[in-house]
C-alpha cells in the first residue's frame, strides 16, 4: 500500500487556502487508505485472508482488457479483510469516505430479482460506532448483474436494490458506495457503473473498523474476477459552515482474534487463543477453570476527569459457550471504575437453554442483581453488551443496553478500585468460556469536547500545535514529547494531525478562527516548506 503523506497534506494546504479565498469552491484530496489493483495476490497488498474455505485463486490477465484476481468457492466464506486504524477510521467518519470495486461475475449466477437471499459476493465497509454498508453482488442467470443490501453481516435476508436497466452484460461493472456526512451521518450513497441507485442504510451489526471483498456466506459456487477494490478516505472536506464534530474518544479497544496483550491491556486468561470466522466473527477465546481471569487497563486521569464531566460508553460484543449458568452467579464480567463516581460491573453468562442472562454485581467479584432482559434477546450468539453513562440523564447510574434494546439504569456496586477498565471471568466459581470480539471504552463527545488540534492542551489551537505535528513528524504517537497532551495518535504523527491544526486554526472551542487570506498563505507557504525540509532531513539520514 503507498501513501505519499507529503503530496497528500499539499493538496489539503491547497484545499484550505481553497476554502478560505473562495468559500464556495470544492476540492476532492481523497487518499487510499487500502487497495487491490490487477492480478496481485491481495495477500501481498495488506490484506489478509480470514477465511479459505473452498478456495481456488489465482492471477486472471487480460480478461476483457482487465487483469484480475480470481476467485473460486465451492459455496462457502471466503474474504479478504483490511483492519482500519483508529486515525484512518476518524478521518473517514469526519471526511468521508469512498469504496470502490471493479469485478466481474464469471461463473455463478444467482437468483432473478427480486431476490430475499444471500448473492455471491460482497464489499462491506464498517466502522465501530457508525454504520455498516455491505453490497452483495451476483449475476442472473443472463449473466447480468444483480444486487442487494445485507440486512446483517452475513445471513441469507437481504434487501434487492433493482438497477438502472442500461446495466447489463456478463462484463466488468463497477460498484461505489460514497459516504459524505454533511448530507448523511448513517447512509451511504450507492452508484453502478457512475450511474446513482439512491442511499443505503447502515445495517444493524457492526463488528469494528474494517473493510472487506469476497463471498458472503451463501451456499452458491461462484467464480469471480477482481480487477479492483479500493478504500478512500478524505473525500468530502467540509466547505461552509462546519463545526468541528463531537468527539467519542477511545480510551481502550480490543478488536477480533487478536491477543489483548498486544493491544495494551494487562493481566492475562487462562487457555486463550485466537478464533476466527465464529457465527461470521473473529474473536479472542478465554477459557478458565472457575477462577479470576481478566484483562484490566487504568484509565489515566485526564480521561477519568473528562469521563466523569463528559460521559462514557463502555460496549462488549462477546459469545458465552458454556450454557446453565446459575442466575445469581455468572461467569463473565467487564466493569468500568471510576473512583469519583463508582464501580459499575455487569456480570452476564446463559441459562440451560443457552439464552443470555446478565446481573448488577453488587460489590467486586461476588453476585448481583438479575437484570431483566427483553424476551427476543435470545439464542447461544453473539450479544452486544453497553454501558451508557450520561451525566446529562442521570448523575449516578449507567444505562444498561443489550442488543440495541435497553434494559434500564444500574447503580454503582458498593466497591471502588480506581479509574479502570476490565473485562474477562468474574471471580464466581462459575465456569467460563468467552469468545470476545469486541470489548472498547469511549468517552463521548460532550458539548464542550477537546479542540481538534489543541495537541498541547493551551486552549487553542496555535503555533505551539503546529511546531508539535511538523517537530514530530513522522514519529510514534508513543514517543512524543511530554507537552503533546491531548489526542495522541494511535500510529505516526502525519497529515490528519496537520489538518486538525490547519482546519482548526485559532479555534478554542466555541468557535473557528478562519485566519485572513494573506497570513494563511504565509502559513500555508511554511509548512510547506518545513514538511519538505522534515522528509529530505529523514531521506538524507
Amino acid at each position: 500500500m503507498f501513501r505519499n503523506y507529503a503530496s497528500s497534506a499539499l493538496v489539503r494546504f491547497a484545499t484550505l487556502f481553497c476554502l478560505v479565498t473562495m468559500p464556495t469552491c470544492t476540492i476532492w484530496a481523497q487518499r487510499t487508505i487500502i487497495e487491490h489493483i490487477g492480478d496481485a495476490d491481495p495477500l501481498t497488498e495488506g490484506w489478509t485472508n480470514g477465511q479459505t474455505n473452498g478456495v481456488d485463486a489465482g492471477p486472471f490477465p487480460n480478461d476483457m482488457g482487465f487483469d484480475a484476481w480470481e476467485v473460486i468457492t465451492a459455496g462457502a466464506f471466503a474474504r479478504y479483510n483490511y483492519d482500519v486504524s483508529p486515525a484512518d477510521a476518524f478521518a473517514m467518519q469526519t471526511t468521508g469516505f469512498r469504496a470502490t470495486s471493479n469485478l466481474r461475475s464469471v461463473g455463478e449466477f444467482d437468483v432473478p430479482f427480486p431476490h430475499d437471499t444471500s448473492l455471491a459476493n460482497l464489499v462491506e465497509v464498517e466502522l465501530a460506532g457508525i454504520g455498516q454498508w455491505t453490497l452483495s453482488i451476483g449475476a442472473d442467470a443472463f449473466g447480468n448483474p444483480v444486487l442487494s443490501q445485507a440486512d446483517v453481516c452475513c445471513e441469507s435476508s437481504e434487501v434487492a436494490i433493482p438497477l438502472d436497466p442500461s446495466i447489463t452484460g456478463n462484463t466488468y461493472h463497477e460498484y461505489r458506495m460514497d459516504y459524505n456526512p454533511n448530507v448523511s451521518t448513517t447512509a451511504v450513497e450507492v452508484f453502478v457503473d457512475s450511474i446513482s441507485h439512491g442511499m443505503m442504510e447502515t445495517a444493524p451489526t457492526i463488528f469494528g473498523n474494517r473493510f472487506n471483498f469476497g463471498s458472503s456466506t451463501s451456499t452458491a459456487v461462484y467464480d469471480t474476477n477482481w480487477n479492483l477494490v479500493r478504500l478512500e478516505t478524505e473525500i468530502f472536506p467540509c466547505v461552509t459552515d462546519c463545526e468541528p464534530p463531537g468527539l467519542n474518544r477511545l480510551v481502550g479497544r480490543h478488536e477480533d482474534a487478536n491477543d489483548p496483550t498486544t493491544e495494551g491491556w494487562g493481566g492475562n486468561g487462562t487457555g486463550t487463543s485466537p478464533v476466527f470466522a465464529d457465527m461470521g466473527f473473529d474473536a479472542w477465546n478465554q477459557t478458565d477453570p472457575g477462577a479470576f481471569a481478566r484483562y484490566d487497563r487504568a484509565i489515566p486521569p485526564d480521561q477519568a476527569a473528562a469521563m466523569l464531566e463528559e460521559g462514557w460508553h463502555a460496549k462488549a460484543n462477546v459469545r458465552n459457550l458454556r450454557a446453565d449458568d446459575s442466575p445469581d452467579d455468572l461467569g463473565g464480567m467487564f466493569e468500568v471504575s471510576l473512583a469519583a463516581l463508582g464501580q459499575f460491573n455487569l456480570f452476564f453468562g446463559s441459562d440451560a437453554n443457552s439464552n443470555p442472562l446478565i446481573l448488577a454485581a453488587d460489590s467486586c467479584c461476588l453476585g448481583g442483581t438479575p437484570i431483566p432482559l427483553d424476551p427476543t434477546i435470545t439464542g447461544d450468539g453473539y450479544h452486544l453488551f453497553e454501558m451508557l453513562y450520561d451525566p446529562t440523564v442521570n448523575a449516578t447510574d449507567v444505562e444498561i443496553i443489550v442488543d440495541g434494546i435497553s434494559a434500564g439504569f444500574m447503580p454503582p456496586a458498593a466497591s471502588n478500585f480506581g479509574d479502570r477498565f476490565n473485562f474477562g471471568s468474574s471471580d464466581s466459581g462459575a465456569l467460563g468460556s468467552f469468545n470476545w470480539n469486541l470489548v472498547e471504552l469511549l468517552i463521548l463527545g460532550g458539548e464542550n469536547p477537546l479542540i481538534p488540534g489543541d495537541f498541547n492542551n493551551s486552549g487553542e489551537v496555535d503555533a505551539g500545535d503546529l511546531n508539535l505535528v511538523l517537530f514530530n513528524w513522522d514519529q510514534p504517537g508513543s514517543s512524543l514529547p511530554s507537552d503533546w497532551v491531548n489526542q495522541v495518535p494511535s500510529g505516526n504523527v502525519g497529515v490528519l494531525e496537520l489538518n486538525d491544526v490547519l482546519f482548526n486554526w485559532g479555534s478554542t472551542g466555541a468557535s473557528a478562527t478562519v485566519p485572513e487570506p494573506s497570513a494563511l498563505g504565509s502559513l500555508l507557504m511554511g509548512v510547506a516548506w518545513l514538511v519538505f525540509w522534515k522528509k529530505r532531513r529523514i531521506k538524507l539520514r
